[in-house]
């Protein structure tokens, strides 16, 4: 996603640490095996905490240093759709399609994964792009409910991304890396349609912090805010006395799988599967093995 201007909230939440140890990463894995199966993530590396950018087309050169994120890499800000279906399809608004989307599944989360995951990772990251400082945790006057939406694979359509690069001046960085075949690409993904977190605040025993998030997103509901660095971007969805509703916007991509460039100035020589893996994922929040 591109990222939105940041709303300043003037509110400060802090949060007593919960005592359960979580791996976002390694939970996602775990749980996108059970429902894929075990070959279908031997490739990928899974991110460390929730995203919903750098998934599939993001452009690497071969020091790994990023040339362009999903959405910079195939289209104008202007060509950049909202609804759903485009967003998980890749497909701007003038109607170009860059990725292929396979069948999938429904993760199921136990209640103390929902809430592990929801308090001391999940929630940590949503309210750090709304502009509210939290401690990462929560005490027993605060639950959540985190909800993901259906898994599937993505993989990239690379004749429309060679397009899409051809187009490019020849002297831009992507088009300098394709000529010289110092590019790498982020070939598949496995996303979740989307990520939903609710949280409930037992008012009679912290009205303190009901207060702070009443007042910082009672006025945000149906507004998207996006986070800084574009790693998310985040709707708020409800925001009653007690209650509060946040949803990720977008496919939220819980891990990618990276290839080399087959030769200089293309990106087919023998069908995609044939390209070499990269040696090692070229982006630090995609870092942890099936």
């Amino acid at each position: 996603m591109r990222p939105h201007k940041i709303l300043a909230l003037a509110a400060l939440v802090t949060f007593v640490p919960c005592c359960h140890a979580v791996d976002y990463g390694k939970t996602m894995a775990k749980k996108v095996r059970e429902v894929l199966g075990g070959s279908s993530t031997r490739h990928f590396k899974f991110a460390s905490y929730p995203v919903n950018n750098f998934g599939v087309v993001t452009e690497y050169d071969k020091k790994n240093t990023e040339l362009c994120a999903t959405w910079t890499c195939v289209a104008p800000d202007n060509d950049v759709p909202t609804d759903p279906d485009s967003l998980l399809s890749i497909t701007t608004k003038s109607g170009v399609r860059y990725a292929d989307i396979g069948s999938g599944g429904t993760i199921t989360l136990s209640d103390d994964e929902k809430h592990d995951l929801g308090i001391n990772v999940v929630l940590p990251q949503l309210l750090k792009v709304i502009n509210l400082n939290a401690t990462v945790g929560m005490n027993h006057d605060i639950q959540t409910d985190l909800t993901l939406g259906q898994v599937v694979i993505r993989k990239l359509i690379p004749d429309r991304l060679v397009a899409r690069i051809n187009s490019l001046p020849a002297d831009s960085t992507e088009r300098a890396a394709f000529d010289q075949r110092n590019l790498q690409v982020v070939y598949s993904d496995i996303v979740a349609k989307s990520l939903t977190i609710t949280l409930t605040v037992d008012t009679s025993g912290n009205t303190d912090t009901d207060a702070k998030l009443t007042g910082a997103l009672g006025g945000k509901v149906g507004s998207v805010i996006g986070g800084s660095g574009s790693e998310l971007s985040v709707k708020v969805d409800g925001a009653t006395k007690g209650k509060y509703v946040l949803t990720v916007t977008g496919p939220v991509i819980l891990a990618t799988w990276t290839k080399l460039q087959p030769s200089a100035g293309h990106l087919g020589g023998g069908g995609i599967d044939t390209w070499p893996d990269a040696t090692s994922s070229p982006s630090k929040v995609f870092s942890v093995a099936p």
